[in-house]
């Protein structure tokens, strides 16, 4: 019975083999991890090279010049909400509504998509362990590592799994491309909260960005070829 809920169609989403999917997803992060790892030298020489540095002061710089007092306590706002919290209390709201509209077969994707994106991303800032700017005007001092960022990697996970399910589910052009206008705002409101708290490089929340985009690819991909 509970495997047919997860096994029924979807508009747009085939049904899925789960055991197979989950092994494959996996061995996917299992692969991303250690090429983190292995790579971990390679990339801190990158993230420290002068275009680097100078790109992320640059646009550092620039974002903090337009900032104004009342914009930094909203994108403090931002930045709670798109917090591991937040983003796991998103991903089960948004849960619930798809097991309410009986589209079960998506709730895999959504638990590997958003928690689990979360669980690599945690383990590729392990593997890379590059320290969090180092500024005065930073809104807290964490302890954790910083690349790539958590809150962009978080928002790109959810809000991707959003334009995607959108994507195959609608066919109207508008609905897309509010859908997608939109997730691009807040992805980048959450880059731009992080970036200007002192918190995170520039370059942290680009390679969040990428990485969650590599990862919806992976979910979606895999999702696709263990179709039932």
């Amino acid at each position: 019975m509970i495997h047919e809920r997860f096994t029924a169609p979807v508009a747009g989403f085939m049904p899925i083999r789960l055991l197979n999917y989950a092994i494959i997803m996996g061995l996917g992060a299992t692969l991303i991890v250690v090429l983190a790892w292995l790579l971990a030298g390679l990339l801190g020489a990158l993230l420290t090279s002068a275009p680097i540095v100078m790109a992320d002061s640059r646009i550092t710089a620039a974002l903090r010049e337009a900032a104004s007092p009342d914009m930094l306590d909203a994108l403090t706002w931002v930045s709670r909400l798109h917090g591991t919290a937040g983003i796991l209390a998103l991903s089960a709201l948004l849960a619930a509504w798809l097991a309410w509209r009986n589209k079960h077969a998506l709730l895999p994707v959504l638990l590997a998509s958003a928690p689990g994106g979360l669980v690599l991303n945690a383990a590729v800032k392990s593997a890379i362990a590059r320290a969090r700017p180092d500024v005065l005007y930073a809104t807290d001092r964490l302890s954790t590592f910083s690349f790539p960022s958590g809150h962009t990697a978080g928002a790109t996970f959810l809000y991707g799994f959003l334009v995607v399910m959108v994507w195959r589910h609608s066919s109207s052009v508008r609905a897309r491309m509010i859908v997608v206008s939109l997730a691009v705002t807040a992805v980048g409101l959450v880059a731009a909260s992080r970036v200007m708290l002192g918190l995170h490089y520039p370059s942290d929340c680009a390679a969040a960005v990428a990485e969650g985009l590599l990862w919806l690819a992976v979910c979606f991909g895999t999702a696709r070829a263990c179709r039932a």
